[in-house]
This record gives structure tokens, sequence and C-alpha cells, in this order.
């Protein structure tokens, strides 16, 4: 009896919020079948993001020892300098590895279906009264023998239902084929001892086995000022007073204009004296 109450606690504890920058998505329209004449389904290609107290790095998947991604160069640098031609002898870089994928190095594809009611009340009774919601998993990258198939990455896959009207939501505005201004949350149970609490937020360790239970789903739109917390910098302080041009009153432009005229005026009859003057000093110098 005391495990059972303690069972909810435990649940809390290993269900961990994981949250998605959506980059991209499709819309399939799929053949009627009966009951369902109309079947849509969309994917979506999401990155992991997150907040300052638990982001997309805390979640580890997988035993796989690989190099380190390299998420802000160019994947050919390392290639076009081992294509070149090394002297012998020659010191090769280490190469930085790490075990298991950090979530927010590998794509997250997010398949989301329209369901309703019925499809819940058949989910219950295929699992013990409790409908499914979602499931989360994950991929190793697939790589057959033949090099036909050489996957340099791993991928995780997650399934979630959402209602129609929902769904018709996101599918208009994916077909707007405008960027996508909406994120995604994935409430995400995990396995026993792979959630551990740190200092900061919590940190995930999962071998990546198995399906793992999808409790939750939320998808936001965000539009301007949406935060409580954020003030914008011009509401901390008094509003300065908008600077109006000066605009002279009408007497002082009509001053103004008389005085220039004046002006001209002078100016003109300054010419004429200039002359009269210059002649009456060449008559007196030369008269002598």
């Amino acid at each position: 009896m005391a495990d059972e109450e303690f069972r909810p606690f435990e649940t809390l504890l290993r269900t961990v919020t994981l949250e998605f920058t959506v980059l991209g998505g499709r819309v399939f329209a799929h053949n009627a079948e009966p009951e369902k004449l109309n079947r849509q389904t969309i994917e979506l290609k999401c990155e992991a993001s997150g907040s300052w107290l638990f982001g997309g790095d805390d979640v580890v998947i997988g035993n796989e020892k690989h190099p380190v991604p390299k998420l802000f160069e160019e994947e050919d640098e390392d290639e076009d300098d081992d294509d070149g031609d090394d002297e012998e002898g020659a010191e090769k870089k280490p190469v930085d590895e790490e075990e298991g994928w950090r979530l927010g190095t590998i794509p997250t594809m997010v398949s989301l279906y329209q369901v309703d009611d019925g499809w819940f009340a058949e989910s219950g009774l295929r699992n013990e009264g409790k409908p499914i919601l979602g499931q989360f998993e994950y991929h190793m990258p697939i790589q057959t023998p033949d090099g036909v198939v050489n996957e340099k990455w791993p991928k995780a896959f997650a399934w979630v239902g959402v209602g129609p009207s929902t769904f018709e939501l996101i599918r208009d505005r994916l077909l707007q084929f405008q960027n996508c201004d909406f994120s995604l949350g994935l409430d995400v149970l995990f396995p026993e001892g792979a959630v551990e609490s740190g200092f900061v937020g919590r940190h995930v360790r999962w071998d990546g086995k198995g399906q793992l239970r999808i409790t939750a789903a939320t998808i936001v739109w965000k539009r301007e000022d949406w935060s409580s917390d954020f003030r914008h910098k011009e509401r901390l302080g008094p509003k300065r007073e908008a600077v109006v041009p000066y605009e002279a009153p009408r007497e002082h432009v009509e001053v103004m204009d008389a005085l220039r005229r004046v002006e001209g005026a002078v100016t003109r009859l300054a010419v004429p004296l200039w002359m009269a003057a210059a002649a009456i000093i060449g008559y007196l110098t030369f008269r002598r």
C-alpha cells in the first residue's frame, strides 16, 4: 500500500519535459478507409532546445562512442585536410569523442495523428484502461554491410494523438508555406534510474531501448511581448517627450524676408558707388 502511495511521486520525478523548436514539417493525405474517409497525418522535424534550467544537452541517449558533433563548423573541413598530402611522421589532431548522443545534436521527427473519443476508448481497452497519448523512441544510425545505407546520425521519433481542431490548426499553419512560428513540448516518462536531479535542473541518461510513454504534449505560438517576466526597456523609465521641430511664427518670417530684400537693395547700390569712387581717383591721378 505504501508503494502505491509513492508511485505518483516517482512518476513525477521520471517525467521530463522536452522542448523542441520546429524546423519544418510535412502534411500527408492518405487514401480513404471505412470510417476514416479524410485521413491525414503531420510530420514535424524538430530540434531539441530548452530553458537555462533544462535544455536539450542534458538528455543523453545510447552508449555509442562517436566523435563530438561539430554544430557550428563545416563538416567537410576535416575531410579536406585528410585528402591533402600529409608529411610523414606528422601528428594528426586527436579526435574528441563522447559516449551517447545528446538529444540537441540529433533530429527528432514527431508525427501527429488526428484522434477522437472512440480512439481513446479503444486504446484504453488494449492498455489496461490507460490510453496511450503518444510514444517516444530512439533509432541508431542504419549502416548496411554493402554500404547502400550509411547513416551518420541517429534519430529520435515520436508520435502524438491530437484532436480534430488542434490538428486542423497545425495543418493550416503548415500549408501557408511560411516559417514555423510555434514550438513543441513533450512530457516523456523515462525508465527508473534514467533521471538524475542535479544542483541546477535534471539530467537524463537513457540507454535508448524500448518505447517511452508520452504523457502530455503542448504546442505553443508566441507573439511579441508574451512573457510576464519581461519588461521592455522603454517601460522602465519615464517616457521622453517627442522632440517637435521648431516652426517660426509668421511675423518672424515676414521680418526676415524684409531684411533680405533691404540687404539685396543695398548690395546693388554699393556697386555703382565703388565704380564712381574709382573713376574720381583715376581722374585725379592722370590729370597731373
